[in-house]
């Protein structure tokens, strides 16, 4: 097993002196401490270097309580080489940041950093409230495991039935069917993970429909979030107009979980096998301390259907017949005590990455 190497430079919270030069960042004051993410034209940020862009460290710095400090910031070249990602861990309070080229780094504890790892074809991503799976042989690359922490909960016993279904040939077409799907990792910590699934829409056989369809998932990970954000972006060669396209679908058959939650309002349930589907604003599957939601634009669904169907956690359900198609959902994942009240706090703050 190896550790991905990382175009990132972490630094601990630091007094500074005064440098430049230095990039000015549109960074209001905030209550509460996050982890930010800006795109950097390459022409800006290498006029902060005297090297090439793999030389000294650049680094955000803000004011805290009165004083100049550096912040965790990691560096990542997006594709195409002409802009970077730069992640950043503010502080509550941290006011007036700025880029500013550094000299030594120094690793930080301030925050829990994510731990990247590849074992052949098998990506794991691991955080303060979970740990995931990306394994090339199964699920068409999409998550296949989820670990909660700390509770400890393992769930592999889920299906991701992200599929495209025609009601005329009654045929349906999953990603998890891809055989040889494409999994990257495109940002490997300690302040973000970003790993890219590319799979294609296959029958059960191995097959493709005559329209070519297939899907780009972007899993983006941030440090000390319990939120796992899911970008997708779906083709196809040939406009084809299907029934159903499903994305998001969590599906088992055993009794995993024991309630479901959602909101708003908020309301519990136990999950009693009543074959009954409930649709909210946000919705989630729970067992003790340990949570698994969906948040973001548009609803989420619960079908309680143990015994029959099986039991579901679901994002959108559309039709699709047009030859590209954009979605964004995060996923939720905690074992901690106050995961379940945690949670409709972070449906009402989600944003877009």
């Amino acid at each position: 097993m190896r550790r991905l190497t990382l175009l990132a430079l972490a630094l601990a919270l630091a007094p500074l002196a005064a440098q430049t030069p230095r990039l000015v960042l549109d960074l209001p004051p905030a209550a509460d401490a996050r982890i930010v993410g800006l795109t950097v034209g390459l022409e800006q940020l290498s006029s902060l270097y005297q090297q090439r862009l793999d030389g000294a460290g650049v680094a955000a710095v803000a004011l805290l309580n009165g004083a100049e400090c550096a912040l965790p910031t990691q560096v990542n070249l997006l594709p195409g080489g002409n802009e970077a990602m730069v992640t950043i861990a503010v502080p509550a309070g941290a006011s007036d940041p700025s880029l500013r080229l550094l000299g030594a780094p120094v690793t930080t504890a301030a925050i829990e950093p994510l731990q990247v790892t590849q074992e052949g074809n098998k990506v794991t991503v691991a955080g303060l409230s979970y740990q995931v799976l990306h394994d090339a042989a199964k699920m068409g690359g999409l998550p296949s495991r989820f670990e909660l922490r700390p509770s400890g909960k393992v769930w592999d016993t889920f299906l991701v039935n992200d599929r495209l279904y025609d009601k005329v040939t009654k045929r349906a077409f999953y990603l998890r069917n891809d055989a040889q799907p494409r999994v990257e990792v495109l940002a490997a910590g300690p302040l973000r993970a970003v790993v890219r699934v590319r799979a294609r829409y296959l029958d059960g056989q191995g097959q493709a429909p005559a329209s070519q369809p297939q899907a780009s998932y972007t899993f983006t990970y941030l440090a000390g979030s319990p939120l796992v954000t899911v970008e997708a972006e779906l083709s196809q060669a040939t406009p084809f107009a299907w029934s159903e396209l499903h994305f998001l679908e969590l599906h088992y058959a055993d009794q995993s979980f024991t309630h479901w939650l959602g909101g708003d309002p908020l309301t519990e349930a136990a999950l009693t096998a009543e074959k009954k589907t409930h649709t909210k604003p946000w919705a989630a599957l729970r067992e003790g301390d340990s949570v698994v939601g969906l948040v973001g634009p548009s609803s989420a669904r619960i079908y309680d259907g143990r015994g029959e169907y099986g039991t579901y956690l679901h994002g959108p359900w559309d039709t699709w017949s047009q030859t590209s198609a954009r979605y964004a959902k995060s996923i939720y994942l905690s074992g901690a005590a106050a995961a379940a009240t945690d949670l409709p706090r972070a449906a009402a703050a989600w944003r877009p990455l």
